[in-house]
């Protein structure tokens, strides 16, 4: 009687909580849908010229036909992750097109024509996405012979070890590039940095997208209708995407990267918890132990532990620094201790080995940022479904 009792108990508290987190989510969708509805009612959603205040033309233009529209939000300085990145696409053949989401001050306007082709100010409507809308129209209005585009926000920390060659890459011969992808709720290729060919920006699926495209300002929308629904479209166009850091090219590097100790402290905690068995105690033997005895021969079954769990997730949140140590990328999302995903830490002790000033600016950005553990308690909904 008392374990039918004690099960019964069990189920009830299991339905009470599924209950609870069904209406959990329903509430948020109520949220998210009057969020777009007040977002609708603004003007400038529905006229580009209400949205710009500025286009200037700058000092940097180059004979090529490739460009890249960049996307930052500044009140202030620029930081120095920003200022590698324009310093690395100054040497670059792409013609820099700087398209700025707050006002920029005199002096930094002064310094930043004379190191890109135009400079474009914004309102912040729409968040990236918008601002990619806007730079794409008015790029294509001004340089209509395009040949290659990639467009890039600042919601990375890029490094300068390897950004030139990344670059390179992203001025390839394939019509649609990407750094890194996300099957996490639905897959599409990170918006943070695309490139794509002549073919794809005179595509009907590529000009149709962005002419429909509404700048609504809410963080689900702009994944799941932009980033997402940009992906899908050129998809169902037939533009497959080459993705240059892949989960697929991570597990051939982690089989063969020896000493599987220098993994533990890459990997986020809740993956790697799974991985050593703490979380999942019913993981294979050779799983559980892997890390108490980091035995060459295990290599090749970690590797696909951990590219298994990586791979239903945002990549570059899963796996962003073994693809920063096994494969050179030069770039950490900006909230990967907002989202949780690793501690100020643990950060601090993985970037040990990048220049002691860049190190240190990354680690106060991420400081200001906080973690969800910060966030009033009325909000964690709110933060655990995306919506801040």
């Amino acid at each position: 009687m008392r374990k039918q009792r004690s099960f019964a108990v069990t189920v009830l508290r299991a339905a009470a909580g599924w209950c609870a987190s069904k209406l959990e989510y329903a509430a948020i969708l109520v949220l998210e849908g009057l969020l777009r509805v007040a977002r609708r009612l603004d003007p400038r959603l529905y006229s580009r010229r209400a949205r710009l205040k500025a286009v200037r033309q700058g000092a940097a233009v180059k004979p090529d036909g490739a460009f890249l529209i960049f996307v930052f939000y500044a009140t202030g300085p620029l930081p120095g992750f920003t200022r590698t990145f324009i310093d690395a696409v100054a040497r670059s053949p792409f013609n820099l097109i700087l398209v700025a989401n707050a006002p920029v001050e005199n002096s930094l306007a002064a310094d930043l024509l004379s190191r890109c082709c135009l400079l474009i100010e914004r309102a912040n409507v729409g968040r990236d996405f918008g601002a990619y809308k806007d730079g794409i129209g008015v790029l294509m209005e001004r340089f209509p012979g395009v040949q290659r585009l990639v467009i890039a926000n600042d919601s990375v920390f890029y490094l300068q070890d390897g950004l030139d060659s990344l670059l390179r890459a992203l001025n390839g011969s394939e019509d649609f590039i990407g750094v890194s992808e996300v099957y996490d709720h639905h897959y599409h290729v990170a918006s943070f940095l695309q490139s794509f060919s002549r073919r794809v920006l005179t595509s009907a699926a590529f000009r149709r997208f962005w002419e429909n495209y509404r700048p609504i300002g809410t963080r689900r929308w702009a994944i799941l209708k932009g980033e997402g629904a940009l992906t899908s479209a050129l998809l169902k166009a037939g533009f497959r995407p080459h993705v240059l850091f892949r989960v697929s090219m991570l597990r051939s590097r982690l089989r063969t990267a020896g000493d599987l100790r220098v993994l533990k402290p890459l990997l986020p905690p809740a993956i790697y918890d799974k991985i050593a068995g703490t979380a999942e105690p019913d993981l294979p033997e050779l799983i559980r132990r892997r890390f108490a005895r980091a035995a060459p021969e295990e290599s090749p079954a970690v590797a696909d532990a951990i590219t298994n769990r990586v791979m239903a997730t945002n990549q570059l949140h899963g796996a962003g620094f073994l693809f920063w140590r096994f494969m050179g990328l030069p770039l950490v999302k900006r909230d990967i201790c907002y989202r949780g995903i690793h501690t100020l830490s643990q950060v601090a002790s993985i970037l040990s080995p990048v220049d002691a000033a860049a190190r240190d600016e990354i680690l106060a950005d991420l400081e200001r940022r906080g973690d969800g553990g910060q966030i009033p308690i009325v909000l964690r909904p709110l933060y655990h479904h995306g919506i801040i």
